[in-house]
């Protein structure tokens, strides 16, 4: 004989973002905190929370009554879709939920011009690039570490915390902190003609 499968309903509470520890960096684990704690207080409880049409009617609220830029929208309900699609994934909610959640459309960027970002970048001729990078004095180890970081960053596109990352194991950021980019860089070594 075989047993009779018994299907018990799943209880109605909010899965924790613990289930995607390992699957996010830190810094992402926060923002998406930021997101789901935002939506579960708008939805004002955890079953109204679960129920895939609250995520589109925060998406149209977040619309209507913020200044918020679509991608800033995006991502926000990005970040509530993929804890509900794993939670899904390790049973703590229904497919049907999931895939409820997955199906609310994230806006189309091209919607709302008028909502620009508040940081723009500045772009800058090759002249003004080549000027900055002779700023610093060559006549310091101050001056030719900011050199060559300025040089760096202008010709490799990358971004002020990969260029740290990749100079500190082999010790090329020994001496004074970097005022110009992160103020808060410091390191345990210092050179008296710096």
């Amino acid at each position: 004989m075989h047993p009779i499968a018994v299907t018990l309903p799943l209880p109605v509470a909010w899965p924790s973002l613990d289930l995607l520890r390992g699957h996010l960096a830190p810094t992402s684990l926060v923002k998406y905190q930021q997101a789901v704690a935002a939506y579960r207080a708008w939805c004002g409880s955890d079953a109204q929370a679960l129920a895939p049409t609250s995520l589109a009617r925060w998406r149209t609220h977040l619309v209507q009554h913020t200044p918020l830029h679509p991608d800033t929208i995006n991502h926000r309900l990005a970040a509530v879709k993929r804890l509900i699609a794993e939670a899904a994934a390790q049973g703590y909610c229904d497919a049907a939920t999931a895939d409820a959640f997955a199906r609310v459309r994230p806006l189309k960027p091209q919607t709302l011009l008028d909502r620009g970002r508040r940081l723009r970048r500045t772009r800058l001729l090759p002249a003004e690039m080549r000027r900055l990078c002779e700023a610093p004095a060559v006549d310091t180890l101050r001056g030719l570490r900011d050199r060559a970081l300025l040089a760096t960053l202008a010709s490799s596109g990358c971004r002020v915390a990969e260029v740290v990352a990749s100079c500190l194991p082999y010790g090329l950021l020994l001496f004074v902190p970097i005022a110009f980019f992160a103020p808060t860089i410091w390191t345990d070594h210092s050179f008296p003609n710096a």
